[in-house]
């Protein structure tokens, strides 16, 4: 569908962008004022995909903005926290909240590689909200069996 062009045209662009600033990025929150510059102005027949907030891309986003370094960061958070969850998911006598986490995360992954969820605060409160519910159900299970092993 055209939809899809559009977004796989950004998506080029945005890789555009990524090639001259891989390190450090372009800067948090400059993705559209670098997007939108005449350096990366898009081709004739594309100038629907001239503004755009974010390249629809949670990976992308993150490498355009915050580089190779922030975006290590950020996958280095993720895998933390999806460890964490993934260790303690059978564990635990009760562990919907490692379980809804772990469900969570694989949401947002597949969704992630076509729109970008950290830009809608609803969303990234959800995303938050779930994981302090996660790691709150390990610390009471893990309290529960300290005080069953004494």
């Amino acid at each position: 569908s055209y939809q899809d062009k559009a977004r796989v045209y950004i998506w080029e662009r945005t890789l555009k962008i990524i090639g001259d600033e891989p390190v450090l990025g372009v800067g948090v929150g400059n993705f559209e004022k670098v997007f939108t510059s005449d350096k990366y102005k898009p081709t004739a027949g594309r100038e629907n995909t001239s503004s755009q907030p974010h390249p629809h891309n949670m990976f992308l986003y993150s490498l355009v903005e915050t580089g190779i370094v922030g975006t290590c960061g950020l996958l280095a958070v993720y895998i933390y926290q999806i460890c964490f969850c993934y260790k303690r998911r059978y564990k635990l006598t009760q562990n919907i909240y490692t379980n809804m986490f772990l469900f969570t995360m694989m949401a947002i992954f597949i969704h992630g590689m076509v729109d970008t969820f950290y830009t809608r605060k609803m969303f990234f409160q959800l995303y938050l909200v779930i994981w302090g519910y996660a790691c709150l159900s390990v610390l009471e299970n893990t309290k529960a069996e300290l005080k069953s092993t004494k």
